[in-house]
């Protein structure tokens, strides 16, 4: 083709000395005139029809044969892969099942990537409302622009909760109002696809059912729609189908209309939103919507800050006060006539002029009185710790000095069995003597003055067991609240809550409890000191379960009695053997009248015949 390329080169009838390419085949570039001096097929032509484009015609055979080589090239390689297609038939779920997990991993790959190149350490924590709370959040795209100098993007708080659901940001033009409206719609979109995003990781985020738009200019030509009336036909959709799980971010909410009638629309709107406890971010100019937000619970104020000494924006978000539009600034700093400006000074009037003052004041008024409040709300839990405090203090202090009255009755209870044994001493010296009646005064005397110290130590103990278990609160029951059963009185800690329904642990036994028969209760008090429990274990040390009263005379086994169910009762004895004999039946009588005798329960019964049958009495203390 070359050859033939420069034989008509040097015979003058090309139009250009290079080859070209039509339909997929070499041609060569002759003048239209010339046309008929070369034999050969015409392609195309030029758009001025000056120039042909032909193949010649020794390139004829030679291009027929390419393109059945080509031809030739195509079926075999179809052939191959037709091949190999059914060699991984046989594979073909293992593969599509390999498919969907390396999609998978790219997808997460692609993501740690993004992560990555928009220099996030860490995710924010996600909460199943939809709510969010960023600090420190960026616009992804600028990161991405300024990746080498992430100082030059500027980041901002906000927060859109149950207290603050919507907030209206105002400001100069060219202070980046937009831009934060669209940052918070796309890191909302950016977490809802699973992606990480630029925010703090002290950040929430949750998850929105829906996320409603109204930013830019729609008018639509076609559809004949102007400005304001695409905005109108979305703020219909707006109004129709939010809710409560529903995030909408309308930019220059109420413009491209007549001012007045757009600020009163756009404020009937937001009303309407607010009804519907959406959330939402806009972002206006008009002040009677700055005004909404600084009275309306829920909605709050947030500004683009101004440096009117450089008289040029920060693009610093400012939460809870409502900013000017700076419109004269703007305008002076972009070149305008200072006549003009000053014309417009003078036509717009001082009381237009100081609307943006006003309502910064009462935005800083507003502001400072929820500070105070909270200061009060502060003092009040103080206060109310301060009291409860108190209270335990004062329950605390009672339970002692009680707990001392009762180490006293507990002393003297054992500073009377320490002086068993010289009545013993006594007794015997008495029956030596035959001195009947003075023995059974003694006995008589002892028995009442035990009984009466015993009654008193087991009142103390009761009204001990009572204060430090009883508790009035009205807080709501948590797990590990110590607790006691309304009937009954079991006392225990609560393991699980479930709806109305509650598992307590009392001692070794696990309780399903309704929380109605449940009440507060505090956990026990050890009320037995270190040193009574010395003095009463070494004086109860020997204290056995089993006594012996056969062969006695009646006065002296009622002594012996006496003292053994004494001991047996301080001890905590849970059952005690009596073996008294058969006989006529008198000391099996004793034993059952000096039983009567004290204020504590008994069970009485007789063990088997093989093991004493009625001469022994099983005592069960309860």
């Amino acid at each position: 083709f070359n050859k033939i390329l420069i034989r008509y080169k040097d015979q003058g009838v090309l139009a250009d000395n290079l080859e070209s390419y039509r339909n997929g085949r070499r041609v060569l570039a002759v003048l239209a005139e010339n046309k008929r001096k070369i034999k050969g097929i015409i392609h195309d032509e030029s758009t001025t029809g000056k120039t042909v484009f032909m193949q010649p015609e020794e390139t004829l055979a030679l291009d027929s044969e390419f393109f059945e080589l080509q031809n030739e090239e195509r079926r075999e390689i179809r052939k191959i892969l037709k091949d190999l297609c059914s060699l991984l038939q046989e594979h073909r779920s293992t593969l599509i099942s390999n498919l969907e997990v390396i999609t998978t991993f790219d997808i997460i790959q692609a993501k740690a990537l993004q992560g990555l190149a928009l220099g996030i350490e860490s995710a924010a924590k996600c909460v199943d409302r939809p709510v969010f709370d960023w600090h420190r959040a960026f616009h992804p795209l600028l990161l991405l622009k300024h990746k080498n100098n992430r100082e030059a993007v500027i980041p901002f708080n906000l927060r859109l909760d149950d207290q603050q659901r919507i907030v209206v940001i105002s400001g100069p033009n060219a202070g980046g109002k937009t831009i934060t409206l669209k940052t918070v719609g796309l890191l909302c979109l950016m977490h809802q696809a699973g992606l990480l995003t630029p925010v703090d990781d002290h950040s929430t985020m949750g998850v929105f059912d829906q996320i409603l738009t109204d930013i830019g200019d729609q008018q639509s030509i076609e559809h004949d729609l102007s400005t304001y009336t695409s905005h109108l036909q979305n703020m219909k959709v707006f109004t129709e189908e939010a809710n409560h799980r529903t995030l909408f971010l309308i930019d220059e909410f109420g413009a491209g209309t007549e001012p007045t009638i757009g600020a009163a629309i756009a404020e009937s709107i937001l009303y309407r939103m607010h009804h519907l406890k959406a959330r939402g971010v806009i972002t206006t100019h008009y002040g009677n919507l700055k005004i909404m937000a600084s009275k309306t619970n829920g909605i709050e104020n947030a500004s683009m800050a101004f440096d009117k000494e450089a008289l040029a924006p920060t693009f610093q978000l400012d939460i809870g006060s409502p900013g000017s539009s700076f419109a004269f600034e703007m305008a002076q700093r972009s070149g305008l006539h200072e006549k003009i400006v000053h014309h417009a000074r003078r036509k717009i009037g001082k009381k237009e002029g100081r609307l943006d003052f006003l309502l910064t004041s009462l935005q800083k008024e507003k502001n400072e009185l929820e500070k105070k409040l909270q200061e009060v709300e502060d003092q009040e839990k103080k206060l109310q710790k301060l009291l409860q405090n108190y209270e335990r203090m004062s329950l605390e202090l009672e339970v002692r000095r009680k707990k001392l009255k009762l180490d006293e009755k507990q002393l003297e209870l054992q500073r009377q069995s320490r002086a068993n044994k010289d009545l013993e001493k006594a007794i015997r010296e008495i029956r030596e003597n035959q001195n009947l009646e003075k023995a059974k005064e003694l006995a008589i005397s002892l028995k009442s003055k035990k009984n009466e110290l015993r009654e008193s130590a087991e009142s103390i103990h009761q009204e001990i067991e009572q204060k430090s278990r009883t508790v009035h609160t009205s807080k709501p029951f948590e797990v590990g609240d110590f607790v006691r059963m309304k009937i009954g009185g079991v006392s225990g800690a609560i393991q699980s809550i479930q709806k109305n329904k509650v598992t307590v642990l009392a001692g070794n036994m696990t309780l399903n409890v309704k929380l109605k028969d449940l009440e507060h209760a505090r956990e026990p008090i050890d009320i037995q000191q270190q040193r009574s429990v010395n003095t009463h274990t070494q004086i109860l040390q020997d204290v056995h379960h089993r006594i012996d009263v056969r062969g006695l005379r009646k006065e002296e086994a009622m002594v012996r009695l006496e003292q053994f169910v004494d001991r047996a009762l301080v001890a905590g004895l849970a059952q005690i053997e009596i073996i008294h004999g058969k006989g006529n039946g008198v000391l099996k009588t004793l034993v059952t009248d000096i039983l009567k005798t004290y204020s504590v329960s008994f069970d009485l019964r007789h063990p088997p015949h093989e093991r004493g049958g009625d001469g022994v009495t099983l005592v069960t203390l309860e």
